[in-house]
C-alpha cells in the first residue's frame, strides 16, 4: 500500500516537471499523475459541494441532531475514501463515486436552498413584520393555537377579504393530538371593520365580513368568541388549496356522505362516495367548498374542510413528503400567508422526524340555531343579510375541548356530540 502511494505521489508530480529523458516512460507516469489529479479534483469538488449542503441543512435545521450527525459521518467516510481511492488501483471507482456523490449532494443543495428561500418568502408577510414581531416561537412540547383561513379567491394571497373555510387548530404536539373547529362563515358575531371613512367600528355582522379588514379582525372574531388566544394563522386561498394538493401527489379523503358537487363548486362536477375518495387538487376543491347540495348546508362543508385537512395532515406527516417538502413549499409560496416563524415550522418538521408517531386529529364542526337565524342588521358593513345565530352550548363545548387539548388530555369528540 504504500508502495501505491508513493508511485502515484510521484506520478502526480511528474505531471509539473518537464521531459528530459526516457520520455516513454515519463509520459506514461505523466498520464497516470493526470488521472490521479483528475480524481483528486472529483473528491475536492465533492468536499465543497457537501460543505454547501451541510451549510444548508444546519441553517434549515430540520433535521434531529443525531441524523445530522450521521450524515456528516457518511459524507466524511465516503470523502476519505473517495480520497485515499485515487492512490490505488480502486481509483476508477472512487472518482465514479466523487461524481454520482456531487450530483446527488448538488441537487440537495439546490433543493435545501429553494426551501430555505420559500420558508422565508411564506413567513416574510407584511403582517407578520409590521403588527406581529411579538409574536412567540413555539416551544418543544408547548400547545399552540393556528387559524386556518381558506380565502375564496384565485391568485397571489392577500390578508384581506372574506373567508369560506374557517377552522381553529389546536395542537398538543406532546400528546399528539389536534382538534379541529369548524366555525361557520355567518355566524352573526361581534367583529370589528372600517367604515367608509376608515374609522374603526365594532358591532354585531357575519363572521365572513370580518376578514375584509384583514385577517388579523378575523382573528379578533374568534379570540372573542371562544375565549383563547390565537398563535399563528396559516391563510389560503383557492390556487394554494389545488397547488399544495398536486404538489403532494394527491390526498385521500374519508367523507361521511356521499354527494355530487355543483358547478358553483367547481366548473367540474366529481361523484364523492361514503368513505375514502383519492382527490387531486381540482376535486380536493370541489369537495371542500360544495354546501348547496346538503341539507347541512354550510355545516356540512365545515365538516368537509375539517376531513380535507385531515388528509392533508395525513399526507404531511408521512416520512415519504419529506421528498416533495421543497415542492409543496414552492407550490404555495404565492397562495398562502403566515405568521408563523421559519423557525417554528422546521421545528414542527424537526420534531416529526424525531418521533414519526401518528397523531390522533379531533373534529368538531358547530352548528347554529336554525330557527332564530335569519335576515338581520349587518352593524359593520351595512345591509340586512342572512345570518347564522350562534349556538353557545356548541361554541362552550369547543372551549372546554379546546382547554382539554391544550392540558394534555385524551378525549373522544363524539362525547361533546348531540
Amino acid at each position: 500500500m504504500v508502495t501505491i502511494f508513493t508511485r502515484t505521489h510521484k506520478d502526480i508530480k511528474s505531471v509539473f516537471r518537464k521531459t528530459t529523458k526516457n520520455r516513454k516512460k515519463m509520459k506514461r507516469r505523466k498520464k497516470r499523475g493526470m488521472i490521479a489529479l483528475i480524481g483528486i479534483l472529483f473528491v475536492f469538488i465533492q468536499f465543497l459541494i457537501s460543505i454547501l449542503f451541510l451549510k444548508n441543512l444546519i441553517i434549515l435545521d430540520i433535521l434531529p441532531l443525531k441524523y445530522l450527525a450521521m450524515i456528516v459521518l457518511f459524507l466524511i467516510l465516503i470523502l476519505c475514501y473517495n480520497f485515499t481511492s485515487q492512490y490505488t488501483k480502486a481509483h476508477i471507482a472512487g472518482k465514479i463515486l466523487a461524481i454520482v456523490l456531487s450530483v446527488i449532494l448538488m441537487f440537495g443543495y439546490t433543493a435545501s436552498g429553494k426551501v430555505k428561500y420559500t420558508l422565508n418568502n411564506i413567513s416574510d408577510s407584511l403582517f407578520f413584520n409590521q403588527q406581529n414581531k411579538d409574536k412567540r416561537v413555539i416551544k418543544k412540547d408547548e400547545s399552540f393555537i393556528v387559524y386556518i383561513s381558506g380565502n375564496d379567491e384565485y391568485g397571489k394571497i392577500t390578508e384581506h377579504g372574506k373567508s369560506d373555510v374557517n377552522i381553529l387548530a389546536t395542537v398538543n404536539p406532546k400528546t399528539k393530538q389536534i382538534l379541529l373547529l369548524s366555525t361557520p362563515r355567518d355566524y352573526y358575531i361581534t367583529i370589528s371593520g372600517f367604515d367608509e371613512s376608515g374609522n374603526l367600528i365594532t358591532g354585531l355582522d357575519k363572521f365572513t365580513h370580518a376578514g375584509n379588514a384583514g385577517i388579523q379582525y378575523s382573528i379578533e372574531a374568534l379570540e372573542n368568541l371562544y375565549g383563547v388566544d390565537i398563535d399563528y394563522f396559516f391563510k389560503i386561498n383557492f390556487d394554494g388549496c389545488i397547488n399544495i394538493v398536486d404538489a403532494m401527489g394527491g390526498i385521500t379523503i374519508y367523507s361521511d356522505v356521499e354527494f355530487t358537487n355543483g358547478t358553483n363548486a367547481a366548473p367540474e362536477q366529481y361523484n364523492f362516495v361514503v368513505g375514502a375518495n383519492k382527490c387531486d387538487g381540482a376535486k380536493t376543491l370541489a369537495f371542500v367548498r360544495e354546501r348547496e347540495c346538503f341539507i347541512k348546508g354550510d355545516i356540512q362543508r365545515g365538516i368537509n374542510q375539517e376531513a380535507a385537512i385531515t388528509a392533508m395532515l395525513d399526507k404531511v406527516i408521512s416520512p415519504s413528503i419529506l421528498l416533495k417538502y421543497a415542492q409543496i413549499l414552492d407550490a404555495v409560496s404565492d397562495t398562502l400567508l403566515t405568521n408563523m416563524p421559519v423557525e417554528a415550522i422546521t421545528g414542527l418538521v424537526k420534531e416529526q422526524i424525531n418521533n414519526p408517531k401518528d397523531w390522533n386529529v379531533q373534529s368538531y364542526a358547530l352548528d347554529y340555531i336554525k330557527e332564530e337565524s335569519g335576515t338581520r342588521l349587518c352593524n359593520v358593513y351595512g345591509g340586512y343579510r342572512w345570518v347564522a345565530i350562534p349556538d353557545y352550548d356548541m361554541v362552550n363545548n369547543a372551549i372546554e375541548m379546546i382547554n382539554k387539548i391544550k392540558s394534555g388530555e385524551i378525549f373522544d369528540v363524539s362525547e361533546y356530540i348531540k
